[in-house]
């Protein structure tokens, strides 16, 4: 009777280690995914930068983008040792020859990118001695070189904005974005896999522990036939040894520290939807959507809205593209976050039309010349946007809030007094 309980308390002893070894591939597994995840976001993030401070130098000349550039193609140089770090997670496959794809298209793409600034410095007539191997190496070709200053900058614009480099910028994304996908796959694989075997093993144990309780009860009943005292110790003995289910409750705390990391994974996912359907990808202000939602919790007769319109945004699109359309509206947000109070939403109301929603606004003189202070001030701003390449200003409409009214009611109201602007010169504001 002995050995057939030493036996199972020895298969139990097994199965909580081999549980433990599996609690610690799922802790790993999702460290790994993390870190991962980490990377690849940081890649995504530089590769934009190096695009954006390239075209903005191609554009403007400004010395300022290359020194970006630079720096960013510093860091962007770790991407092959990223990448080898990412292969050294998860092996050899279809993730490993997608990554390097994508350092295969950054190769490319920094080419092309390096080309384009040389035919800028070559242009603008600065010293290429002061810039680092990457550019001075850059040889353009002796048509390029025949080519007039003018002739190279717009040669260079084109480079950086055709369909091949788009193209390029585009399969190096998508590559990195499959990546993220696959990682999330294999992990999530992993995770389920394990998963089965702890429940495996957990089943197991809850086997063994019943076989040890009816083992236990066979053993008193036997033992109360023959002398009732010892069986009363030895019951208070076993009691004692019902440690193990302390044991197992350890276990299910192990486990439940890897599904609370899991949970927070998905919970931040959760919130990062949650943010992304509230706020505009481009410009990251809040959304039409998240207006709406702001809006439910408000008291509006102590607030006010200001009703703001690009003035004409369609010539800029029309002539610069919309690439730099889009970099104008970014700038718009950045100014409008920036002179309106933190406590202020300011939201892209859709297009080139954005709002503000002062939560506390009182109609007052004071308010007014307040608020008319802050569109001079961005008005003032704008005008030096691109180096005066581009004709932008803003138009406001402003509404303030009373007893009864409601959002909608407000930006009705802001509305009208935009219209006005609209019509009377624009790059102004006008109160309701």
């Amino acid at each position: 009777m002995g050995a057939a309980f030493t036996l199972i308390a020895g298969l139990l002893l097994v199965s909580s280690f081999i549980t433990l070894g599996k609690n610690k591939a799922i802790v790993d597994d999702v460290n790994t995914y993390m870190s991962v995840q980490k990377i690849i976001s940081q890649l995504q993030a530089v590769a934009d930068e190096l695009t954006f401070n390239a075209r903005s130098f191609t554009v403007k000349g400004e010395t300022k983008y290359v020194d970006n550039y630079l720096k960013d193609n510093y860091d962007m140089q770790r991407l092959p040792n990223a990448i080898e770090e990412i292969q050294s997670e998860v092996g050899d496959g279809e993730l490993s020859q997608r990554l390097e794809r994508a350092k295969l298209f950054s190769r490319t793409i920094a080419k092309r990118e390096c080309l384009a600034i040389r035919l800028v410095i070559d242009a603008k007539g600065y010293f290429l001695s002061v810039y680092p191997d990457a550019i001075k190496n850059t040889e353009p070709s002796d048509e390029q070189l025949e080519l007039s200053a003018e002739e190279k900058i717009t040669l260079a614009k084109d480079m950086l904005l055709d369909e091949f480099y788009e193209d390029d910028k585009k399969q190096m994304l998508n590559e990195i974005e499959v990546c993220k996908k696959l990682i999330a796959e294999q992990t999530a694989s992993s995770l389920n896999d394990s998963i089965k075997v702890l429940n495996s093993f957990l089943a197991l144990q809850i086997s063994l522990v019943i076989v040890m309780v009816v083992y236990v009860i066979f053993t008193i009943i036997f033992v109360s036939r023959q002398v009732v005292h010892p069986l009363r110790t030895a019951a208070r003995n076993i009691s004692k040894e019902q440690a193990l289910n302390v044991k197992g409750v350890n276990e299910y705390l192990l486990l439940a520290e890897a599904y609370n990391k899991m949970y927070y994974i998905e919970h931040e996912q959760k919130e990062q939807l949650k943010h992304e359907a509230t706020h505009d990808n481009m410009t990251g202000l809040v959304n039409r959507s998240g207006f709406k939602e702001v809006c439910k919790e408000l008291d509006f007769s102590k607030a006010a809205i200001v009703m703001i319109d690009v003035d004409n945004f369609k010539t800029v699109n029309d002539i610069f593209g919309h690439d730099i359309g889009d970099k104008t509206l970014i700038s718009i947000g950045n100014e409008l976050r920036h002179n309106f109070r933190h406590g202020d939403i300011v939201c892209r109301f859709g297009g080139d039309e954005f709002l503000v929603l002062m939560t506390s606004a009182a109609d007052t003189g004071e308010s007014r010349a307040i608020i008319r202070e802050k569109v001079d001030r961005i008005n003032e701003a704008l005008r030096g946007l691109e180096d005066g390449m581009l004709n932008i200003s803003i138009s406001c409409g402003v509404a303030f809030g009373t007893l009864g009214d409601d959002a909608e009611s407000l930006i009705k109201q802001a509305d009208k007094a935009l219209y006005i602007v609209k019509n009377n010169g624009k790059q102004n504001v006008t109160f309701a």
